[in-house]
């Protein structure tokens, strides 16, 4: 457990830099940087206080969390790994002046969250984010100032959401964006992708959304665009679409990387009786879709593989759809038997085009 403003200095960084020190002439140097010491044990490895800094070690923990700040104010970070197996990596609740760098964060077999990151200002970086085989949300980011993604960030939930990112700034080398490397989601009670209220463009790679309750990726207020690259999302028997985007503003592209290899999303809302979709595409701008599967959607009258709400109003939208096949949509017993593309479109907006191939 921290003090207020005290500071956890390894070897693994430069004292000089890390301490802030400026040695009196004709002193001996102080060392420079070397192995840094690994810290852990107890049920977390990290308390924080206010105004600590951090820097030049690695935490290593089995069966407990490796940083915990509950309104922590003033954290500094830097050369800093954490490495945890049964518990959080890094649950930062509460907190401003947030200036934390960390270089590689692993968080494996965890019964709870992989990063919580929550109502914070500032900016938490990390290097490398790698969260697998947590039963809880991989990771979350709400109200939680700046996340910045280096290098690669991959995620894994077997019980829980993949992704809650929420009125939260993202950056992604530097440039405005968020970027997720692979994407897995299993058994969520909720969504097993939320992107809410946020001005960055998205990018999610490799995606796997199996069994969530509600949807398996919802987007909603994005005031920029949606990139979905290869994957499946599938057996959400219970829920409602597949894929939700609701008023996002930029270019929606969802796409596999060929025909022999499609993004898929299959068996949706085939254990209810609701209006379910594949894609249910509302309120946004322009959408291409291309060699995407859609496969065995609702069981009723009133589902849809792809569904187009109205567009945003301020200009005429796009939409192209190519080398994408959609079958066994609703219940071809039940009157109107479900459609594969359905185009709903009021007099007070217009599409500029809608193709399909």
């Amino acid at each position: 457990t921290m003090e207020n403003n005290q500071a956890l200095v390894g070897e693994g960084t430069d004292l000089v830099v890390a301490a802030g020190l400026t040695p009196p002439p004709f002193t001996l140097p102080l060392p420079g940087s070397g192995t840094p010491p690994a810290l852990g044990g107890g049920p977390v490895a990290v308390f924080l206080a206010q105004g600590n800094t951090l820097a030049g070690f690695d935490v290593l923990t089995t069966g407990g969390m490796g940083i915990l700040g509950v309104n922590t104010h003033n954290l500094v970070a830097f050369d800093v790994n954490i490495d945890t197996t049964g518990g959080p990596a890094l649950w930062l609740e509460g907190g401003t002046g947030m200036a934390a760098e960390f270089d590689q964060v692993i968080a494996r077999n965890d019964d709870g969250e992989g990063v919580f990151l929550e109502n914070l200002t500032g900016t938490t970086s990390f290097d490398v984010l790698d969260i697998s085989n947590v039963n809880g949300t991989g990771f979350r980011a709400v109200d939680a100032g700046t996340v910045e993604i280096e290098t690669e960030a991959m995620v894994e939930t077997v019980l829980g959401p993949a992704l809650d990112v929420r009125r939260t700034e993202g950056l992604y080398r530097g440039r405005p964006s968020w970027v997720f490397d692979k994407v897995v989601s299993g058994g969520s009670p909720i969504n097993g992708v939320t992107f809410a209220s946020v001005s960055q463009d998205i990018l999610l790679r490799n995606l796997l959304v199996v069994e969530a309750a509600l949807y398996g990726l919802w987007f909603g207020d994005i005031q920029a665009g949606v990139t979905l690259e290869e994957g499946k999302i599938h057996g959400l028997s219970h829920g409602s679409h597949g894929v939700y985007l609701n008023q996002v503003t930029g270019l929606t592209l969802i796409r596999g990387s060929s025909s022999s290899n499609p993004l898929v999303i299959e068996g949706i809302g085939t254990g209810d009786a609701d209006s379910d979709c594949g894609v249910l595409h509302s309120n946004s701008g322009d959408l291409i879709m291309q060699f995407v599967d859609i496969r065995d959607v609702g069981q009723t009258g009133n589902e849809h593989g792809i569904r187009i709400q109205d567009p945003l109003p301020a200009s005429p939208r796009t939409v192209h759809i190519e080398e994408c096949l959609v079958a066994e949509i609703g219940d071809a017993n039940v009157v109107g038997g479900g459609s594969a593309i359905d185009v709903e479109v009021t007099a007070a907006h217009r599409f500029e085009a809608v193709s399909y191939t």
